[in-house]
């Protein structure tokens, strides 16, 4: 029989302080490796793709965190090959004794599909231990089985109590050992989940208030006595520049500014509009994990010359020093004092493009291959009428309401849009475009002279060279969907082939309940009275 193999899934976000050991400890014991990064901002990505480098396959995968614990551990797991799989987080760590016997005795067993494991919470410091021995099920067989629930996530079924084995294996948890600030931020986090309409001021309330349950001590907790303490941190030296064995072996070399190496920004380009520029012009609000993975997908899926406007509405995370690391010459950065909306700040960008084509695009979308080809072809295609007014995309919002790709509940990935569009095209009567009475300001394509088509109108005027800035967030596409179609008498058209992945409402859901709502009711009072013969009467 094969001598049975592990893999280590994990999903880190800044974790620069405990992964070393986290990794330091395992990591020799690994025959495969897969890191879920959700947008770290400090050297956790420098972690990770170092100790991938030292077992015999590892992967690191950045991706934004989309408030689901079970999707992000079954995209950990999903390439894992490895006969079992165990699972950490960024600050739990074993003891050298463990790992060895887990993998050499505990995973050798035929008899067991699960293994569990108790867990030391340590709560404020290292002499105070939480809910002991609070038993995980850290360990399992790779048989396919899938995570489920977004929050409090498992991977067990009772139906496998007869192949559960119960070990000595002890976790080491320093999540309640953090900063305040960091135990309030998993807290937030935990109740953003669980109560996703919850304004944001009451959750940061509430997480701020339970982080430490005051300056108490929870119930359940005692004295730590078990006189057990991971070897790895006496092991292992980590300082600024590097992590060391200790008998001198480097582990990591930090890099003095990381750049994300998986990551190819080296544009190919071809012959088709080569001598065509595109101006992107795309606003953001924080987000910089969805940005960073926008920007990525730009340059890796495009072929033809392009710039980047970006107005930051500011934004008080690292984007600034994000644009500074990338070198990019053909990125524009506008850093804006303050948020200036959805309209105005793309009105901003648009100002400043010197494309002549333009394109208006979310911070939290994701290119396919040759997007702005696809898109620049419905153009072209429809330039001899002279009707190409908005180009738009397919996209995974509301797919089946663009008259384009349908896919059953389940199918909820990027790459199963994409399989299905390529089974749809190549199919005999599937049509590049076609005409839609409304597209989403998710993604427009135009040709400049637009500009001065919209500047012509005399009614109703508008405050702005693109967007109506009276309509900073909502109706805002809508307003502009009718000036085009029912003043310049221009038509609206899908690229059928052209798929944007949109992750959606990630600037919207930063809104309290409160604010969504009165900025909603603002927007549809303006809307009516811009365009009293159609908004008139509606009911919204």
């Amino acid at each position: 029989m094969d001598k049975s193999t592990l893999a280590l899934c994990m999903i880190v976000k800044n974790e620069e302080v405990y992964l070393p050991y986290c990794l330091g400890c395992i990591y020799p014991y690994l025959d495969e490796l897969f890191i879920i990064d959700t947008g770290s901002t400090d050297r956790t990505l420098d972690i990770a793709e170092s100790f991938c480098e030292l077992v015999p396959r590892g992967v690191v995968i950045q991706m934004p965190w989309l408030r689901d614990f079970a999707f992000a551990r079954n995209v950990s797991q999903g390439g894992a090959s490895a006969s079992h799989i165990i699972w950490l987080d960024g600050d739990e760590v074993l003891d050298d004794k463990s790992v060895f016997k887990l993998k050499n005795e505990y995973i050798q067993d035929p008899a067991y599909d699960f293994w569990l494991m108790p867990r030391v919470n340590y709560w404020k410091d290292l002499k105070h231990m939480w809910e002991y021995p609070d038993s995980q099920y850290k360990c399992y067989r790779n048989i396919g089985l899938k995570w489920k629930h977004k929050i409090h996530e498992t991977i067990y079924d009772e139906k496998f109590k007869t192949r559960l084995k119960h070990t000595d294996i002890h976790i080491f948890h320093y999540a309640y050992v953090k900063d305040p600030e960091s135990v309030a931020a998993k807290m937030a986090n935990y109740i953003k989940i669980e109560n996703p309409d919850m304004d944001d001021r009451k959750i940061k309330e509430c997480s701020t208030q339970h982080s430490f349950f005051g300056n108490e001590f929870p119930p359940g907790t005692v004295d730590y006595t078990l006189g057990i303490y991971p070897e790895i941190f006496n092991r292992l030296e980590v300082s600024k520049k590097t992590i060391k064995e200790k008998d001198g072996k480097t582990l990591v070399t930090f890099k003095d500014k990381r750049f994300y190496s998986n990551v190819s920004l080296q544009q190919n380009l071809n012959d088709k509009y080569k001598d065509k520029f595109v101006s992107i012009v795309i606003a953001t609000y924080n987000k910089l994990e969805y940005l960073r993975e926008c920007i990525f997908s730009i340059y890796n899926n495009t072929s033809i010359p392009f710039e980047i406007i970006l107005v930051d509405n500011g934004s008080s995370d690292n984007i600034e020093e994000f644009i500074g690391l990338l070198k990019k010459d053909n990125i524009t950065y506008l850093k804006q004092n303050t948020n200036l909306g959805f309209s105005k700040g793309y009105n901003v960008g648009i100002s400043h493009a010197k494309g002549e084509f333009i394109l208006i695009l979310n911070n939290d979308t994701l290119f396919s291959q040759d997007f702005l080809v696809k898109m620049l072809d419905v153009y072209y295609a429809r330039q001899p009428y002279g009707d190409a007014g908005l180009i738009g995309p397919i996209s995974n919002n509301n797919p089946s309401e663009n008259g384009t790709i349908v896919l059953e509940h389940s199918h909820k990935e990027f790459d199963d849009y994409i399989r299905l569009l390529d089974k749809q095209i190549a199919t005999t009567d599937y049509k590049q475009y076609m005409e839609s009475s409304w597209l989403t300001g998710l993604c427009y394509l135009f040709h400049r002279s637009l500009l001065d088509e919209l500047a012509d109108i005399q009614r109703p005027m508008t405050q702005g060279i693109f967007f109506d800035e009276r309509l900073p967030i909502y109706h805002n596409d809508t307003e502009l969907n009718w000036r085009i179609h029912h003043r310049i008498k221009k038509k609206l058209w899908i690229a059928r082939e052209a798929f944007l992945w949109h992750y959606g409402k990630i600037t919207v859901n930063t809104l309290s309940n409160s604010e969504f709502e009165s900025m909603k009711k603002g927007s549809e009072q303006v809307l009516k009275e811009l365009w009293p013969e159609i908004a008139g009467d509606m009911v919204f």
